[in-house]
């Protein structure tokens, strides 16, 4: 009887073991997609913005010089 006993409880810890097993390398992977989508949004943002702060730059300098042409004389 014991020995039935310590049978079932040894088959159901390893199933119970098996499939939490299954979702941790499932939650492991999608964790990993996740992270490289992530990484992907996050360097066409920062690559987005880095052209976007270039081109307005130049053109404050630009008002600032026109500006300083004006008044100069």
């Amino acid at each position: 009887m014991l020995c039935v006993f310590f049978l079932c409880v040894c088959l159901c810890t390893r199933e119970s073991v098996e499939i939490m097993l299954q979702f941790q390398t499932l939650r492991v992977v999608s964790d990993r997609k996740m992270n490289q989508v992530g990484a992907l949004r996050r360097s066409f943002i920062e690559f987005h913005y880095s052209f976007q702060k270039r081109r307005e730059k130049p053109k404050k300098i630009k008002e600032k010089r026109e500006f300083l042409r004006k008044t100069s004389f």
